[in-house]
């Protein structure tokens, strides 16, 4: 890589412009590289050899953090996202499935409150007859 880098475009962790092409070390962290050079940019799409991290190939390229800026590993960024949406999906879920739950348990609660009231009634019913045929035989 060479050019204009008083912004650091150039990726090699400083602002030096390079006007003859220097190495760039990252052979030892990735396996497949494709660079996009511009006037203005330098991108490099990788591929990290499984057991690297991407603070070795941080260092490997000479990117530099300043502190400020935390290094994001976007594999576990998107791994994370995908766990987040999954859990917030499963509690949706489990959301849901209790509030079912409550709903069959005050209907279970209701129909045995009408069970009971029926029981009452029959029962009421029947010693109402009996009372009535107390009442006949009485008379006779």
């Amino acid at each position: 890589m060479w050019g204009w880098n008083e912004q650091g475009q150039l990726g090699l962790g400083d602002e030096i412009s390079r006007y003859q092409p220097c190495h760039l070390d990252i052979v030892n962290c990735v396996r497949n590289v494709q660079l996009s050079l511009g006037r203005a940019h330098t991108s490099i799409i990788v591929e990290r050899v499984p057991g690297e991290s991407v603070d070795a190939l941080n260092e490997s390229s000479g990117i530099k953090s300043n502190g400020s800026r935390k290094k994001v590993d976007p594999i576990a960024k998107m791994r994370e996202e995908k766990e987040r949406k999954k859990a917030k999906k499963l509690a949706k879920k489990k959301a849901k499935l209790e509030k079912k739950r409550a709903l069959a348990a005050a209907e279970e609660a209701v129909r045995q409150k009408e069970m009971q009231l029926l029981k009452e009634q029959c029962k009421n019913e029947a010693e109402e007859k009996r009372l009535a045929e107390l009442k006949i035989k009485e008379e006779e």
